[in-house]
């Protein structure tokens, strides 16, 4: 087990993000408050030095865990399941990009709001077959790359899809795509997980 915290270059004083500044830096700090690992919040077009990266993870001895992917829905409206195809397209390429940045810096990925949300009478099966399809082409992109993909469980007032262990469980198990797993979270298994014990083991394996 590591501990991992929050980070970003900026980000506003409501947001669940505990350091802020370059990825240098907040290792620097993460590693001065105790922690072995960051996750970095950022956007799939941010130009970062590598090299200086691995350099403060050896000087330090923290390292970047997870690169968190909610800004290209946030910032970038677009998700994997939108009904304009031109949208969807860009959230599939630029989730790659990310994925690359991942490769870089030897980290995994997070996917939480940028699923997309099933809109108001829309036909749930035919929106998580989409989310499957991308998702399937995600994560053989990442593969070859070494990244792992993680489906973040994100609590029913944020979110439509995966708002439950069990319930990201029974669409891996159903569409038994590789090289994806399950992210979880305590702040939201605290909302919609009746025993987070049982929901942790839910997931074994996954």
């Amino acid at each position: 087990w590591k501990y991992a915290i929050s980070s970003a270059d900026d980000a506003p004083s409501t947001a669940p993000i505990l350091l802020k500044g370059n990825v240098c830096e907040n290792l620097k700090k993460a590693a001065e408050l105790g922690y072995q690992a960051i996750e970095v919040h950022t956007r799939p077009d941010e130009e970062f030095d590598y090299e200086a990266i691995k350099k403060a993870e050896e000087t330090y001895g923290a390292k970047v865990g997870m690169i968190i992917t909610g800004r290209l829905n946030t910032e970038g409206m677009c998700s994997l399941i939108d009904d304009r195809p031109y949208v969807m397209n860009t959230a599939v390429t630029e989730m790659q990009r990310y994925i690359d940045m991942a490769q870089k810096m030897k980290a995994d990925i997070v996917i939480g709001w940028v699923k997309g949300n099933v809109p108001a009478g829309g036909n749930r099966r035919k929106y998580i077959d989409r989310l499957a399809r991308n998702l399937r082409v995600l994560a053989a992109y990442a593969k070859e790359r070494n990244v792992k993909l993680n489906l973040e469980v994100i609590n029913r007032y944020e979110v439509n899809i995966f708002t439950t262990a069990d319930e990201t469980m029974r669409f891996l198990e159903e569409y038994q795509i590789d090289n994806l797993y399950v992210h979880l979270d305590t702040f939201h298994m605290g909302i919609d997980e009746c025993d987070p014990v049982k929901a942790i083991e839910r997931c074994a394996g996954h």
